[in-house]
């Protein structure tokens, strides 16, 4: 009997996955990132799926991701920062999207969206470059705001890739940053999806993800 209520009770679970995955597959997604990232960061379950998205499927860093954000110039995590000290709660440090993962965006002006539910816009959103560490009280204040025209300047390759790599004319600009009206050359820009991957990383594991939950390639 115990053995018959668990398999109806393991059935119930996996119907209401799939039922949230069809419902909402975007949550989902971050959802999952975010609960093997508390895996991966606290070494009780290291994640093939975070690390694919932190490398776009590259050949990953070894150092732990706030190793490679204080190595960056300037640096996006503090001296203090570490697996240790992410969390939730006073005097803890949380991973933040530079460019923010919501698709819309606090304080844009009208018409101006973020990213969409793609390939492309997914290794964007969560690859090293676009994560920074801050305060957790610093990160709510962040919030999903669109960042201001400095920090957009600093994160260029990581904007939603239907931007085009130029800067929406409704967002007001000032002159020292007018280049970013201009599109840089292809050569230039950064396509994180097209880069040469991990062989573990290989079309069927891109395939399974993208059906899993239903990005579009």
């Amino acid at each position: 009997m115990r053995g018959h209520r668990a398999k109806i009770g393991k059935a119930a679970v996996n119907a209401k996955m799939r039922a949230y995955r069809a419902h909402d597959p975007v949550r989902y997604f971050h959802d999952t990132w975010f609960s093997s990232l508390v895996g991966t960061l606290r070494g009780t379950r290291p994640s093939k799926f975070v690390n694919g998205l932190r490398s776009s499927c590259t050949e990953l860093d070894p150092d732990c991701v706030f190793a490679v954000l204080k190595r960056q110039s300037p640096p996006r995590a503090e001296a203090w920062m570490c697996p240790a000290s992410w969390g939730k709660g006073k005097n803890k440090c949380e991973l933040d999207h530079r460019f923010p993962k919501a698709k819309w965006l606090k304080d844009a002006p009208k018409g101006v969206t973020g990213y969409k539910f793609t390939l492309e816009d997914l290794f964007r959103c969560y690859s090293n470059d676009n994560l920074q560490a801050l305060l957790g009280t610093d990160n709510r204040i962040k919030s999903n705001k669109l960042p201001s025209v400095q920090e957009l300047a600093a994160c260029r390759n990581t904007w939603p890739e239907h931007w085009g790599d130029v800067l929406p004319k409704a967002i007001v600009c000032p002159r020292r940053y007018e280049y970013l009206h201009k599109a840089r050359p292809l050569n230039e820009q950064k396509f994180y999806s097209k880069l040469t991957r991990d062989p573990f990383y290989d079309d069927d594991w891109i395939k399974g993800l993208c059906k899993l939950f239903k990005i579009k390639a």
